[in-house]
């Protein structure tokens, strides 16, 4: 299965989404700030230029969504079963290790936010997708989005945020304990994508703003819970495809199209 997510910063990237859905042979499209296309707009150039077996996700809640998601096959029983403050929670069906949740999460962003509140936005939805693993006894979760955060930062890396390691080898032991208490390991594979010895563009956004302290960020990220280890099959920044270039001439993120770049995962042990 692969899964598309990308920020696509209020500009209308519907003919960009569906080519990319193409090439890539993508299962899932699921867009952030997807405000500019018309209501239905991306939907029906999916299904016309696609499949016309893309649909769209059925809503949890009825409040002006944030999140987007499109699947390909309705056997993935794609549905939204949560929604918190900039967090919406899907459910994958079709995994041949049993049903797994996504939890796509839009991060305060440093525009408006310090870099204390960002962090704290993230206790606040760890605490809401806890709350919800609780209700439906799983732990099965992929937490997907722009994060508005750095994979070293204490909301995504620390042990009071999502405890997110660089190491399969360390998400293997399954928990770290800090003050008595046991927390669960995700892991982090954007670790591997960021700076130059990458084999693609050292992050996914470029900020030279007075909150873009490092230039390049890894704004948009995955994390696996570890008792999913076995069903991530990798994760990659795109820039360009066979037919489209999403950057400039110097290599940044074309912002007449998105200030991100789109990040394709992909998932086995799907039918």
């Amino acid at each position: 299965m692969k899964v598309l997510f990308w920020n696509v910063n209020k500009n209308d990237c519907t003919s960009y989404i569906c080519d990319l859905a193409m090439e890539m042979d993508l299962d899932v499209v699921i867009l952030c700030e997807n405000r500019e296309a018309q209501e239905g707009h991306t939907l029906r150039q999916l299904q016309s230029r696609v499949s016309k077996n893309f649909f769209e996700a059925d809503q949890f809640s009825p409040s002006p969504r944030r999140f987007q998601v499109f699947g390909k096959d309705r056997r993935s029983g794609l549905q939204e079963k949560a929604s918190f403050k900039r967090c919406n929670i899907h459910n994958f069906r079709g995994c041949s290790s049993g049903d797994i949740l996504v939890a796509l999460v839009h991060g305060a962003d440093p525009r408006n936010y310090d870099i204390q509140h960002r962090n704290g936005y993230f206790s606040q939805a760890l605490n809401n997708i806890n709350s919800h693993l609780a209700a439906v006894d799983s732990q099965r979760l992929i937490v997907l989005g722009d994060f508005n955060l750095n994979p070293f930062d204490t909301g995504v890396a620390g042990v009071k945020g999502f405890n997110a390691n660089m190491s399969k080898s360390c998400v293997r032991l399954k928990t770290r304990t800090f003050l008595d208490e046991k927390h669960d390991f995700y892991y982090n594979p954007m670790w591997s994508l960021l700076g130059d010895n990458s084999p693609g563009p050292p992050g996914t956004i470029y900020d030279t703003s007075s909150q873009g302290a490092y230039g390049w960020n890894m704004f948009d990220q995955v994390l696996i819970h570890h008792s999913l280890l076995n069903i991530f099959d990798g994760v990659k920044i795109v820039t360009q495809t066979e037919k489209l270039n999403f950057q400039t001439s110097v290599g940044l993120p074309d912002g007449k199209i998105s200030d991100h770049f789109p990040i394709i995962v992909t998932l086995k042990g799907f039918s």
